[in-house]
């Protein structure tokens, strides 16, 4: 079990590393035993084979008549379906990274809010400047005297 531990956890730290990895060794085990076990096949022969197999092109060029052939056959077929199941994989964590960032970079509410309470405490501080100049605050108390005689008045 601690193999399979390790091999995932590579997989799982360098997925691209590891396609690789399974890709190549996938045609060069898998071209070698298909040269082993078929007659008229050399090892490039069996890698030509094996790179076809695992793309799932199929020419039919080569193809394995024996038992054993199509064992190894089989092998490469899981490679092959390994490397798509990895790239895969890939590809759907750097959509997931890519949409994580731009998610990042739009302004949250807080961001928002923070931003509002920063504008209003701008305006507040020019209102307060304003009204704190002496002219406004003699209009003020003058408007607020005649308000006050008036209701004496009534």
């Amino acid at each position: 079990m601690r193999p399979l531990n390790r091999i995932l956890r590579f997989v799982a730290q360098f997925p691209g590393r590891a396609c690789l990895y399974l890709l190549v060794s996938t045609v060069v085990i898998g071209g070698a035993f298909f040269s082993l076990v078929e007659q008229d096949a050399d090892w490039v022969d069996g890698m030509w084979w094996a790179i076809v197999t695992l793309t799932t092109v199929g020419y039919g060029d080569y193809s394995p008549e024996s038992i054993a052939g199509r064992w190894v056959a089989m092998f490469v077929m899981a490679g092959g379906l390994g490397s798509v199941a990895i790239l895969t994989g890939l590809l759907a964590d750097l959509i997931r990274e890519a949409r994580i960032q731009e998610r990042d970079k739009t302004p949250e509410l807080d961001d928002d809010i923070d931003h509002v309470m920063a504008i209003l405490e701008s305006e507040m501080d020019k209102l307060r400047a304003r009204v704190s100049h002496p002219e406004v605050i003699e209009a003020l108390r003058r408007i607020h005297a005649n308000e006050a005689m008036k209701e004496e008045t009534k």
